[in-house]
This record gives C-alpha cells, structure tokens and sequence, in this order.
C-alpha cells in the first residue's frame, strides 16, 4: 500500500486462509509497528446497508461497521470460527475513526497488510477491552485428495534439474493461477473460496501449475459465460482432478473471553 492513494478495503478481501499463528501474534506495539493512539467511536443507526473500512497512511475510517466486522479485519478470521461475541457486537454499528500520531511516513507505506491487522488488532484489543484465547474444536472441514480418475495438472517444470521454491498464486473473481503451487498453498486457497478449512491429504510432494475456473454465486450474469461453468466443488475435479471431501477435523478456532461496551466519544 504505497503512497498516498486511499485504500478501501472489501470484507472478503480482509479474510485470510492463515492460521491462528497469525491471530496469535505479538501486540503491535510489542512489535514495534506503529500504533492507533486516537480513536473515536459513535453509533451509526442510520441502518444504511453500506459498509467500507479504508486506511489512508496513518488514518484508518471504518463506516457503519459492527464489532464483529472489525474483529473479522484485524484478525483475518471466516465469521463461522468466532466464538463467544455478545450480541451487540454483532448487531450494532459504529462510525469508528483512528489515527497513528506522529507516524513515520516510510514505515506506513511499507507495512504488510498482516502488519496492518496487527494495528487493527491491537486498536480493538485496546478500544473495547477484548480479551480472546485460541481453542482448536472439532468442525465440518474438507480434505483435500486425488480423485479416482487420477491427476489432471502437472508438475512445475524444473530449471536445470533444481524445483523451484518459488509460489505464485493469483485469485480473481472466480478464476485461479498458480505456477510452483503446493497442495498445501492450494488447500489454503480454496478455503477462502468453500467457507470451511480445507486439509491437503493428497500426498503429492513438489509444485503444480493450476488453472481453475468456476462460477460463483455472485457471479454477474451472462459475465463472458461464467454461467456455463461448473461450480467450485465440480471445476476441481474436472479440472484439476482433485476432490474437496466432506470430513470433520481440528481447527483453531477464536475464543471470545471479555469484551465491553464502548463509550461514545
């Protein structure tokens, strides 16, 4: 996020496929980033259905947000592994304003975007009085194999006999591209896209070129024939020959201990 552009963030954007490792990481201001120092908080019942988050350097704006909307951002969580929020938390919406005092310019423009949830994290932790731990429960999960009709995509091409460590992924819309890609990285993908912790137990070593295409629900209609396509479960067999397999399994889940009201200021 470099310069000086605003950046308005979509919810779905702010999910990550990581896990509780990250959530579980150091206050911002233990880890030296840059830390929210002024805040303000007001109810928004103007029931309006929009809703955006935006950072702009040291200034982050968050319009017509719930709590749980804010935790889901600074944490990087699915809503579905949250336990504990009261009610409110849910269902009330907030206009919340915060802002880095005396930030160094440099070091805003080049913090990460896990960097950036470190901040909201601590904002959230300090602002409402949230206290969490992690607890890994047994849920509905899907593995990750080989379908029987066996493999569909191929190998990474070595160079001069050496595999590369090297993974790019991009996801868009309803299309994904990988070159060096994991299964483990592939998993993790899907994840985000199936709602549910997705566990790689295909057994194959190495990187895969991958090419995916599906048709989401909220794909635009008649959008350069995405409605001809196979749902996700489907365009991974088909295409990839791969299967996502209803299972249950650990997953880390975060636990909501203490949380308060906030005062309007």
């Amino acid at each position: 996020m470099k310069g000086r552009a605003k950046r308005t963030f979509g919810l779905a954007l702010m999910l990550a496929c990581g896990g509780l490792s990250l959530w579980a990481q150091a206050p911002a201001a233990e880890t030296k980033l840059p830390v929210y120092e002024v805040s303000t908080v007001k109810p928004n019942n103007t029931a309006s259905g929009s809703t955006t988050i935006s950072i702009d350097d040291g200034l982050l704006k968050a319009t017509n947000v719930s709590i749980k909307m804010m935790i889901d951002a600074g944490y990087g969580i699915k809503p579905s592994l949250v336990f504990g929020l009261p009610g409110w938390a849910q269902s009330q919406r907030y206009d919340i304003v915060a802002k880095v005092v005396d930030a160094d310019k440099a070091v805003l423009e080049n913090l990460t975007r896990e960097e950036r949830r470190a901040m909201i994290r601590q904002l959230i932790i300090e602002r409402f009085q949230m206290k969490t731990h992690i607890e890994v429960k047994t849920l509905p999960v899907y593995d990750l194999v080989v379908a029987k009709d066996g493999l569909k995509i191929q190998p990474t091409p070595r160079v001069d006999g050496v595999e590369s460590k090297d993974e790019n992924t991009n996801v868009n819309n309803q299309s994904l591209t990988a070159k060096g890609c994991k299964m483990v990285t592939l998993a993790s993908l899907l994840a985000d896209q199936v709602e549910r912790k997705v566990i790689d137990k295909t057994g194959l070593p190495g990187g895969y070129d991958v090419k995916l295409q599906w048709h989401g629900d909220d794909a635009p209609k008649g959008d350069n024939g995405a409605e001809d396509l196979p749902d996700i479960f489907t365009a991974v067999q088909e295409q990839l020959g791969l299967k996502l397999e209803a299972d249950k399994g650990p997953v880390e889940t975060l636990v909501i201990d203490h949380i308060e009201v906030p005062t309007e200021n």
